[in-house]
């Protein structure tokens, strides 16, 4: 998988897909919650909003069928990535408070996942588990990494891992999801197939929606 040439060769609806589904996945929860939606809601028309964008057309989102041996490497994969990243979540948050550092113990959408009654636990569940994972795959392991591999391709890898863990937020969360983050982008080089990071950051959401759930 290639990504040679320059920056400025990157057609404009290339950068118009990029600020639209950033958009998307930053602000549009928050307007819409603002409007008066429950976050279930305003989660699962996110994610509609930014499936729709992030594989329109098809053929240029990079996703292609998976095959059943693939799937399997890439969920065996997936159980590793989520001990390495559980590791460093928990490693971060003594280190924290060894400095003194407050935090949230938990995620703010954990704390609504787990608060939610059963009709909107399915909303959240069909948005952070099915919806979401497709967006922001598309928007970080394909546009963000292209984008910034042409314009640095020794840094690209990393770079966009660090930016999809600094987006989420969570500080304690940071190292956990820039492993997770590597991780993802390594699946999808390597079958050169989007569909195999889709998966794992599925896998890795259902794991965590799970957690939510049980720890009320």
């Amino acid at each position: 998988m290639r990504y040679g040439g320059k920056i400025s060769s990157l057609p404009p609806r290339f950068w118009l897909r990029i600020w639209v589904l950033a958009a998307i996945v930053l602000f549009f929860p928050s307007v819409l919650i603002g409007a008066g939606l429950s976050p279930a809601w305003a989660m699962a028309a996110t994610g509609i909003c930014g499936v729709a964008t992030a594989v329109f057309p098809l053929r240029s989102s990079g996703i292609r069928p998976l095959s059943l041996r693939t799937a399997f490497q890439c969920a065996w994969y997936t159980v590793w990535l989520i001990l390495f990243s559980s590791i460093a979540v928990a490693a971060a948050k003594l280190l924290l408070r060894k400095c003194g550092v407050p935090f949230p113990e938990r995620q703010p959408l954990a704390e609504t996942i787990s608060g939610s009654p059963v009709a909107d636990a399915v909303l959240l569940f069909l948005a952070v588990c099915v919806l979401i994972p497709f967006v922001e795959e598309v928007l970080f392991r394909r546009l963000i990494f292209r984008a910034w591999h042409k314009a640095h391709p020794g840094s690209a890898w990393l770079g966009t891992s660090l930016l999809f863990a600094a987006v989420h937020g969570y500080l304690p969360g940071l190292p956990g999801l820039f492993i997770l983050g590597c991780g993802f982008q390594y699946l999808y080089l390597r079958h050169r197939n989007l569909a195999a990071a889709i998966l794992a950051h599925s896998l890795v959401n259902m794991f965590a929606f799970g957690i939510s759930v049980l720890i009320r």
